[in-house]
């Protein structure tokens, strides 16, 4: 029998008690509670020698974010996707032949995203991503692999789990839009985009 050390335990107990929450129980969590709890969030509060982060985009931030930890957890995952899908069927209600992201974090809630959207509007919707190119260890760009060719006119949605310079689902919407005769549903003039955490 494996013998584990508090800090293991802590972790299995956190996992436990994350994949056992409800539809309803995350819905009414505020999301940095869940955050919180799965190890994912946390603020910098400016004591000497506390770390604190350097985003993808080389900018510093005040808090550290990781949604894939919360993501891997399909119940966590199905439900924040549902109530993106719910919230953007109840704002704008348009129909969409596809959805896109990224090919990162935004890959697995797009997928969601895309089946419950598909649910509310009564028929299919695509789900096209870009691969992400890089630079080293540095996200170079988006790019369009073509998978599935999307017909003219398609109208589409963008979509990814976080936004905070917009610089990668700016990058997806380029190469979807350059590379594919389709539109994208737009409020005020600008696309669309349907993201679990707003963090400019």
């Amino acid at each position: 029998m494996k013998v584990l050390n508090g800090s293991q335990i802590f972790k299995q107990l956190r996992f436990q008690r994350l994949k056992r929450l409800s539809f309803e129980q995350i819905k009414r969590l505020p999301i940095t509670v869940v955050l919180t709890e799965a190890g994912a969030y946390w603020i910098y509060l400016g004591k000497d020698g506390e770390p604190h982060v350097i985003l993808a985009s080389e900018k510093h931030s005040v808090s550290f974010l990781d949604l894939r930890i919360p993501l891997e957890l399909s119940n966590i995952r199905q439900a924040w996707a549902l109530m993106m899908a719910n919230l953007y069927w109840s704002k704008i209600g348009k129909p969409v032949d596809f959805v896109a992201s990224s090919s990162y974090t935004g890959f697995s809630i797009g997928q969601d995203f895309t089946n419950a959207l598909a649910k509310l509007q009564g028929e299919a919707v695509a789900f096209v991503y870009t691969e992400t190119e890089w630079n080293g260890n540095k996200k170079k760009f988006q790019n369009w692999t073509g998978k599935l060719e999307l017909p003219d006119d398609a109208i589409g949605i963008l979509c990814d789990d976080l936004w905070t310079t917009g610089k990668t689902t700016k990058s997806v919407f380029a190469q979807v839009a350059e590379k594919n005769n389709v539109q994208f549903v737009e409020k005020n003039d600008k696309p669309v985009v349907m993201t679990i955490v707003h963090r400019p």
